[in-house]
C-alpha cells in the first residue's frame, strides 16, 4: 500500500511541542516508575503507541515516567529515562502514518543538535521515534 506522505504531523512540530511541553512548569508524567515494561504496558492498556524495541543504550537506563504526548490532535507517547546523575533522555513514539517526513533505520539514525537539545529520530515497525535530551553529558549516538 502505498503511504500518503503529506497527512502527517512534520516531526520538527512534534519535536518543538515535545521541547515546549517538557520545558512547561506545568510538565508532569502521568506514571512514574522504573520499571521500563511497566511504564510500556500502561501505554500499551491506553492504545497509545508504544515501542516494539528500544536501542541497545536505553534498554540499560531506568525508567522515569511516561506520559501522552498529543501534537495536533495525534496521540503519542512520551516515556522518560534516567541518564547519569541529573540528566534524562526522552522518547517520544507517534504511528508512523501520523507523522510527515522520511526516516532512517534504527541502527543509522539521524543524529542533530538544537541549542541544549540533542536529538535522534528513526523508524521502526510502523512507528517513528524521537529521542531529545538536554544533558550535558548525554551522547545520542552512543545509545545505538
Amino acid at each position: 500500500a502505498a503511504v500518503v506522505k503529506n497527512r502527517g504531523v512534520p516531526i520538527d512540530v512534534v519535536q518543538a511541542n515535545l521541547v515546549r511541553t517538557y520545558e512547561s512548569p506545568s510538565f508532569a508524567l502521568e506514571e512514574k516508575r522504573n520499571d521500563k515494561t511497566g511504564l510500556i504496558g500502561r501505554l500499551r492498556e491506553r492504545k497509545l503507541p508504544c515501542p516494539g524495541c528500544l536501542p541497545p543504550g536505553l534498554q540499560n537506563l531506568k525508567g522515569l515516567g511516561c506520559r501522552e504526548l498529543v501534537v495536533d490532535g495525534r496521540r503519542g507517547s512520551l516515556i522518560c529515562f534516567e541518564m547519569g546523575e541529573n540528566g534524562a533522555v526522552h522518547m517520544v513514539v507517534f504511528r508512523r502514518e501520523d507523522v510527515s517526513g522520511d526516516f532512517p533505520s534504527m541502527d543509522r539514525p539521524e543524529i542533530a543538535r538544537d541549542g541544549k537539545w540533542s536529538s535522534a529520530r528513526w523508524e521502526h515497525d510502523g512507528k517513528v521515534f524521537l529521542v531529545m535530551s538536554d544533558a550535558k553529558q548525554c551522547e545520542l549516538p552512543k545509545l545505538f
